[in-house]
């Protein structure tokens, strides 16, 4: 079964204009739990899939600012999903792994 959690990390309660949005994409629940305790004492919105095809409609609806994707998921995999954002949405570099909307906090 698919999972996506969204954590406020840092936060003030709910998402602020100041935090920078993460999507964590993978099926490993650990690398997930790592990807969040390296973020924590931050100012980060962070949510997290499980699956290539929950990153995409994370994606479309909350459009992150940082994207931390597993390549080898099952299913649709993390280059996939890359190719499934062509074109590359408004902001975003067209560059994977260098992608950033505005700078990091």
């Amino acid at each position: 079964e698919a999972v996506m959690k969204e954590h406020k990390i840092g936060g003030h309660g709910g998402p602020a204009a100041d935090q920078t949005e993460v999507l964590i994409v993978s099926a490993n629940a650990e690398e997930r739990k790592i990807c969040k305790e390296a973020l924590s004492g931050k100012i980060y919105n962070v949510k997290e899939a499980e699956a290539g095809h929950e990153a995409l409609i994370e994606i479309a609806q909350a459009q992150p600012d940082l994207l931390l994707l597993d390549l080898n998921l099952s299913g649709l995999d993390g280059l996939l999903v890359i190719r499934k954002l062509e074109p590359t949405p408004p902001g975003f570099p067209r560059r994977p792994g260098m992608a950033k909307k505005r700078p990091l906090a």
